[in-house]
């Protein structure tokens, strides 16, 4: 009686010894989520700070200092000629966990002849490898295809939404385009489509420009 008593409480303090582990896991993996979303809103407000055409080498990288940690690559010819940065912030254990689905913003600064000639951040849904939603806003110093207004949307559905920013572009209009809803990073279950990923550029598409397929 004794022994069927000692191995039930043993049988016991195991399986509370795994929910506990388990709990812990779950923690930790949502305060990794939840540091990445807090390293992407700095990196994404700090590369705003900088002006394609404008900003130098010098202080492309003062930006990037911080993120070294995110820092997808680091070219060792990397220099004032010719640069490509480019960081990535993923919920990758929450990913692992299946508590979300797999959710990374991507930003990346070219720099060209000591100035910084463009600037890119796509945030993307993965599911397993399959592509579920993409947002994309790319700036360039020079004109993308001689358009003259400020910027250009598509929006091919619920699923995509693509910005290309031109010179013209006012900060109100970079912060606009620019504006992801990074705390998808951190949700448990993750976002559902544009209107969650990026509610104002899915706004202005819904309200203004008009849809084209891809």
């Amino acid at each position: 009686m004794r022994k069927a008593e000692s191995k039930a409480r043993n049988l016991v303090m195991v399986l509370v010894a795994l929910v506990c582990l388990a709990c812990v896991g779950v923690v930790a993996a949502i305060a990794s989520a939840w540091l990445a979303q807090r390293d992407a809103k700095r990196c994404l407000h700090d590369v705003l700070m900088l002006r394609v055409g404008e900003s130098s080498f010098q202080d492309v990288m003062r930006m990037a200092r911080p993120y070294a940690s995110h820092r997808l690559t680091y070219p060792p010819a990397c220099g004032p000629e010719e640069c490509e940065l480019t960081f990535t912030f993923q919920n990758k254990w929450p990913a692992k966990l299946r508590l979300a689905p797999l959710v990374g913003l991507m930003i990346k600064v070219v720099v060209s002849k000591g100035t910084m000639q463009s600037l890119g951040a796509n945030l993307l849904e993965y599911d397993d490898s399959q592509l579920m939603f993409e947002a994309r806003v790319s700036e360039s110093s020079k004109e993308a295809m001689n358009v003259p207004e400020a910027f250009r949307f598509a929006c091919p559905d619920p699923s995509g939404v693509f910005v290309s920013l031109t010179p013209n572009a006012t900060m109100e209009e970079r912060q606009r385009a620019f504006d992801f809803n990074l705390d998808c990073l951190s949700k448990l279950g993750g976002c559902n489509g544009a209107s969650e990923y990026v509610p104002p550029m899915w706004k202005y598409c819904s309200n203004v420009a008009s849809p084209r397929s891809e």
